[in-house]
């Protein structure tokens, strides 16, 4: 379902930059935060947080039981509720680029490659609005940039999928050199493993030894905003 924004996207960029247009290769480095906090109205994937949940819960109940755990016994299988399954890393990046400059006009194509905390991504990052403030004469050039990057997400056994729109705003040094700050508005996305959430809900027998696999350890995720980044880039 990401493949008609990212198209679109593609498109947009193709149509509006200039037969006469300056495309570099940068290869940026930085870090960033990931702050996703779960919730049943997660686009595409908030059933799946309800399914672990409540299979989590009801296996837990029944292990207790089993085993004649009190509540507030150290060994009872705890209670968990959607807080208990949100995604919070801290990624370091390393991302391609093909940056376009035409006059004023910006844009940008990326490749970002994200890792830490568990978290592995890599995605594509179409950015059809932006603008200079400068010539590119200048030595110091101030710009933005806009636009949306898709990822896919791997954290353990489970693997998923990430949307993010994305604002930049940084100075260009010199001819090569670039420093950038970048905030994201909107994010939606986790990683799910949906045959352990279906041995949950249907094979976990509560009499072993073992408690239930936390909901945690079978899906992370949900929708964020306000996250910043920064990145310093060197053209090739």
């Amino acid at each position: 379902m990401t493949r008609i924004p990212v198209l679109t996207s593609l498109l947009l960029l193709a149509l509006a930059v200039p037969a006469r247009a300056d495309v570099d290769l940068t290869l940026r480095a930085g870090a960033g935060s990931l702050d996703l906090a779960a919730s049943s109205d997660t686009p595409l994937i908030g059933g799946a947080f309800d399914d672990a949940i409540t299979a989590y819960n009801g296996a837990a109940m029944a292990y207790n039981q089993a085993h004649r755990l009190p509540a507030r016994s150290p060994s009872a299988a705890p209670t968990r509720s959607h807080a208990d399954v949100g995604m919070d890393a801290t990624l370091v990046t390393l991302t391609p680029s093909l940056d376009v400059a035409a006059s004023y006009y910006r844009a940008r194509i990326d490749l970002p490659i994200g890792f830490g905390d568990g978290v592995r991504t890599i995605g594509l990052g179409v950015y059809p609005l932006g603008a200079a403030f400068a010539g590119e004469r200048a030595s110091v050039v101030p710009f933005v940039l806009g636009g949306a990057a898709t990822s896919y997400v791997s954290d353990g056994t489970r693997s998923g999928a990430l949307l993010e729109a994305r604002v930049a705003g940084g100075l260009r040094l010199g001819r090569r050199l670039s420093i950038e700050i970048g905030y994201r508005p909107y994010a939606a996305g986790g990683t799910i493993d949906r045959e352990r959430i279906d041995t949950l809900m249907e094979s976990y027998d509560p009499r072993g030894s073992a408690p239930p696999p936390e909901p945690s350890e079978v899906v992370r995720g949900g929708t964020g905003s306000g996250t910043v980044d920064l990145a310093v880039g060197l053209s090739l």
